[in-house]
This record gives C-alpha cells, sequence and structure tokens, in this order.
C-alpha cells in the first residue's frame, strides 16, 4: 500500500498511491476519480491530483474550526496598468542587455523576457474563492505555488458572479466588480458558483 516499505515495482508502487489517493474523499470532491481500474491512471494526473490536495488543505488551515470549502478556485488579477508595465520592463531589460555589451541576440530577449515575466507577476495578485457552509471566503495565493496564504475577506452571501469570456486555456469572470483569470481546470468549480 501507499504507506508501507514493502518493496515494489516503481510503477506498482506509483498507482497504489494514485489509487489510494483518487479513491479518498479529497480527491473524489473534486472529480478527479477516474472510472475504471484505478491502476490505469496517469502518472500526470496523479501528480495534478496532488496539488489539488495540497491546496485543498491549505484553504482548510485558514478557515474556521468545523467549516469545509464545497468548492475551491484558483484565480488572479492583473493590475490595470499590467501591459504598459510589462512592456516597459521588456524594454528596460533589453537596454540593459545591450549596455552590458551582450552581443548574442537570443541572450538579450532571454533577458528582456526574464524581466518582463518578473514585472508580471509583480502586477498579477493571485487569489483562491472558496464557498462554505457559512458563505463565501476570499484568500490570498502564494505567487510562486498554488497555496492559499491568508483570509483577505469574507464575502457577503448575496456577491454576483458573472461569466465574461473564455478560451482553451482559461476563463474570465466578474466578482463583485474585479476582473479575475481562472485557468480551466478550476472552471467547473466556477460555473457552479456562478450558478449557486
Amino acid at each position: 500500500s501507499c504507506g508501507t516499505l514493502v518493496p515494489q515495482p516503481a510503477d506498482s508502487a506509483l498507482a497504489d498511491c494514485a489509487s489510494a489517493l483518487v479513491n479518498s474523499p479529497s480527491v473524489d470532491q473534486w472529480g478527479l476519480a477516474q472510472q475504471g481500474p484505478t491502476s490505469s491512471v496517469p502518472h500526470v494526473g496523479f501528480v495534478m491530483a496532488i496539488h489539488d490536495v495540497g491546496l485543498d488543505q491549505s484553504v482548510r488551515r485558514h478557515l474556521e474550526p468545523g467549516e469545509r470549502p464545497n468548492h475551491i478556485v484558483y484565480m488572479s488579477t492583473r493590475h490595470r496598468l499590467w501591459l504598459p508595465f510589462v512592456a516597459a520592463a521588456f524594454v528596460g531589460f533589453f537596454v540593459l542587455a545591450l549596455a552590458l555589451d551582450i552581443d548574442v541576440w537570443t541572450s538579450r530577449i532571454g533577458l528582456a523576457v526574464a524581466g518582463a515575466a518578473v514585472a508580471s507577476m509583480a502586477t498579477t495578485e493571485y487569489r483562491v474563492l472558496t464557498e462554505t457552509d457559512n458563505g463565501f471566503v476570499l484568500l490570498r495565493a502564494s505567487r510562486i505555488r498554488r497555496r492559499a496564504v491568508g483570509v483577505v475577506s469574507r464575502l457577503p452571501g448575496d456577491i454576483e458572479v458573472e461569466s465574461l469570456a473564455s478560451n482553451l486555456v482559461t476563463a474570465d469572470y466578474r466578482l463583485n466588480n474585479v476582473t479575475y483569470t481562472v485557468p480551466y481546470r478550476f472552471r467547473s468549480a466556477m460555473d457552479a458558483l456562478v450558478q449557486s
């Protein structure tokens, strides 16, 4: 089993751990439980399940005793000056590369892209929205890991969640006049909040 140290083939051990994790209540509420033999759970699915369980556990740590999350949504919102700030960072780091006499164009562009990525992260706020038996809770999320790190506020029960637009990767929603971008894998949970 997943919790023992009995020697067994790596694939078999991973499959047993995946089976135990996917069949657990914490994972089942995310809709990750797969149909058919659990031994066929792909490795990538096992890793994704671990990430979701980690997010679930981080949310529970910031709730009141006995409070249980029904839906959890990981999302982000960008500062209104996000695009100019990222563009300025790209140009600034490119000029810096020129000033440092970096001759290789790919290195110049790579440095500029790295600077733009840092600027993008700095101007993006990450949030976790969860619906509990006591109402909605908005939590702050880590910029590096997909984890809740603190409570921002408890929202009123009559909050408005509006679906705006979507593509194959993300979907945009408006929550209390703030536009949030939701990764595709959390869309079903957000849609459940919209319909509630």
